[in-house]
């Protein structure tokens, strides 16, 4: 069970004269239709966040990650690739070796920045096997492009999470044939947020999602592709 002293932080709400106002479950529909979704749905899955900069994605997938520990009571492991500020609430290992020992050791929440591939093939082992985790990765597309990933541990545990016990949440800009199609097609879910690449736009046109719609959303505002894309 997750150390109650070091909870995955909520965010604070945000005031109406910030940038926008903050949504949550309450105030937004998709919002809370998701979050019901998780709170009665399957125990394990794997979500893709797609989306610009400062679109939202991080903060959604952070959101359902806290869910999900509430309804299945495994310890997170965030891969924060690229040490952004939506994460810096959540307690970092400093190496690998700790973060392993936080988790699987202490069952305690970890987050750690991967210093390379092999980290993050040696993490995704880890869930693959104890498994009983929640892995959040941001920036996925770091880890899997085709040339690198595509017979990756990350790959096989995208594939087999219910085996394993995994809740898997990811997060990428760039939704592109740079991921493996493996990596993609196993996603009962993908959460859309605003998106201006053609190559992402050209790639979301494919799943049935207009490419229109997806450059015009504002901040914090997605559209869900459902089970069977």
């Amino acid at each position: 069970m997750p150390d109650s002293e070091t909870p995955i932080a909520d965010h604070p709400p945000r005031s109406a004269s910030s940038s926008s106002v903050w949504l949550t479950p309450e105030n937004d529909p998709a919002r809370a239709e998701e979050a019901e979704t998780i709170r009665t749905g399957e125990l394990t899955g794997t979500r893709w966040y797609v989306g610009c900069n400062k679109s939202g994605k991080t903060s959604l997938a952070k959101d359902h990650l806290k869910l999900l520990i509430r309804r299945n009571g495994w310890p997170a492991l965030i891969l924060d690739s690229q040490g952004v500020d939506q994460l810096a609430d959540v307690r970092h290992a400093r190496t690998m070796r700790e973060a392993l020992e936080w988790v699987w050791g202490a069952g305690q929440h970890a987050a750690y920045v991967p210093k390379n591939q092999e980290e993050v093939d040696a993490l995704a082992r880890a869930c693959l096997d104890p498994g009983e985790v929640n892995l959040f990765v941001d920036e996925a597309h770091l880890w899997l492009r085709a040339r690198k990933g595509a017979d990756g541990p990350l790959v096989a545990l995208i594939r087999g999470h219910r085996h394993a016990k995994a809740n898997l949440l990811l997060t990428t800009q760039h939704y592109t044939a740079d991921v493996p199609q493996e990596a993609r097609s196993c996603a009962p879910r993908l959460h859309v947020f605003r998106c201006t690449g053609q190559a992402v736009l050209d790639e979301l046109k494919k799943l049935g999602v207009d490419p229109e719609r997806a450059k015009s959303l504002e901040q914090n505002r997605f559209v869900t592709v459902y089970d069977g894309f």
